[in-house]
């Protein structure tokens, strides 16, 4: 057995695709940002990323409707089931060190990389940059992008995509008018 630390987590996230695992599971971090932050444009992006991971719904079909407020419930249950199937081979276990007159602290035990990565991604030591996708380890709770450019650069494309599509309800507005 070895400890993982967070920058190796990282290293495995960034490490190619591994059948999209590692793509799935960045996803899977956004998700949650985004639902913490109720931020339905993350969260469209987020759930594309994150689809091989997520259940099927059981009845009907998942909205493509990204608009509204019924759409938070929708993205909880998702990612609750999606983060409880990815860890649920980890088991709490007691760790007593070898060395010195230590007691014995709880720890995680992961069989596979893939799993402790969902762990992390679930305690929050890992998170994914929004605007470009790489995870990176976050010093403060605050930090939601791996450099500040890259929240600059998120949030003008938000904006931008935003006056698009208030130019598109215009234009649709103009034409239904023309027709009357």
């Amino acid at each position: 057995m070895r400890t993982i630390s967070p920058d190796s987590l990282v290293r495995w996230l960034e490490g190619g695709t591994r059948s999209g695992l590692a793509r799935a599971l960045r996803g899977l971090g956004l998700l949650r940002r985004a639902y913490e932050r109720r931020d339905a444009w993350k969260l469209r992006n987020a759930v594309e990323q994150a689809r091989p991971l997520l259940p099927k719904p059981q009845f009907g079909k998942m909205t493509e409707d990204w608009t509204g407020e019924k759409i938070w419930p929708g993205a909880q249950w998702l990612y609750s089931e999606a983060m409880s199937h990815a860890i649920k081979n980890a088991r709490w276990v007691a760790w007593w060190p070898f060395s010195g007159e230590h007691e014995a602290t709880p720890g995680v035990y992961c069989p596979e990389m893939s799993t402790a990565v969902a762990t992390a991604l679930f305690i929050k030591s890992v998170r994914v940059c929004p605007h470009c996708g790489v995870p990176f380890v976050s010093k403060q709770d605050n930090v939601d992008y791996c450099k500040p450019a890259h929240g600059v650069a998120y949030r003008t494309a938000r904006s931008r995509e935003k006056k698009r599509a208030e130019l598109k309800a215009t234009e649709i507005a103009a034409r239904k008018r023309k027709r009357k």
